[in-house]
């Protein structure tokens, strides 16, 4: 019934020692066996004779064992995590287990890699620093290439207005690069220039109200221009304006 690498003397000392709890490395020596070879034995009884040996007791024999490798490799564990580290100083989490070394990172440094980037000399904060630069760097490209597919659509619809924008399916990377400034947009586009202002400036500048600068805007006595329902007018036109107020009064 049992192996033939135990005697029968050996089995009752075993489990002589098994119900007195003695630890493993302890049976280690008794036996001149390994611990692995011991928690083996024990776990393959259990399983002839389970009313015989305490299942409990064979669980806490398996995390005893499992200790104490831990223990005894926990070293070798962090040495493999620190060689990779040392390759790939900017590896996270993810990176380490994707490499195959997560047992190694939980038995080594309980999970924790700032640990682990401590003993490999890995500056932290100038790791996120520079994974913080990565990061806006990776931004600005997004940010630039939506610009882009916006300026485009601009220029050859010089007059759109938001609805227009989110119909042609643009609504994401306009609110991502212009985050719904339109008239950012449109100065980028070159559709309107700084020597325009709106009609709410243009009211500010000549103590008239909005309602005014319409009329005199439909009047052509302003000039400017219309982008759906909102009026730009010139400097200059401002300026001229002013004079002849200046004058009047």
């Amino acid at each position: 019934m049992y192996s033939r690498l135990y005697s029968q003397q050996d089995i009752g000392k075993l489990l002589s020692e098994f119900n007195l709890g003695t630890p493993i490395s302890e049976i280690e020596v008794k036996l001149n066996r390994t611990a692995v070879g011991i928690v083996k034995k024990i776990i393959k009884l259990s399983k002839v004779d389970p009313h015989v040996w305490n299942q409990n007791m064979v669980e806490r024999y398996k995390r005893d064992l499992l200790r104490q490798h831990n223990e005894e490799y926990r070293g070798y564990y962090r040495q493999r995590v620190l060689e990779h580290l040392i390759k790939h100083p900017t590896a996270t989490v993810a990176d380490v287990r994707k490499a195959g070394l997560s047992w190694h990172l939980r038995l080594g440094y309980g999970n924790r890699l700032n640990d682990a980037r401590k003993d490999a000399n890995i500056d932290v904060k100038l790791l996120y620093a520079e994974r913080l630069k990565k990061v806006e760097e990776r931004h600005n490209e997004i940010e630039k290439r939506r610009k882009e597919k916006v300026i485009t659509f601009f220029k050859k619809h010089p007059k759109t207005t938001k609805p227009y924008i989110i119909k042609a399916g643009l609504g994401r990377d306009f609110n991502f690069a212009y985050n719904g400034a339109i008239n950012r947009a449109r100065k980028d586009a070159g559709i309107l220039t700084d020597e325009y202002v709106s009609a709410a400036e243009t009211a500010r500048q000549l103590d008239v109200s909005k309602e005014r600068v319409s009329q005199l805007f439909e009047g052509k006595k302003l000039n400017g221009y219309r982008l759906g329902r909102l009026v730009y007018i010139s400097l200059e036109s401002i300026e001229s304006r002013k004079q002849l107020m200046s004058q009047n009064h």
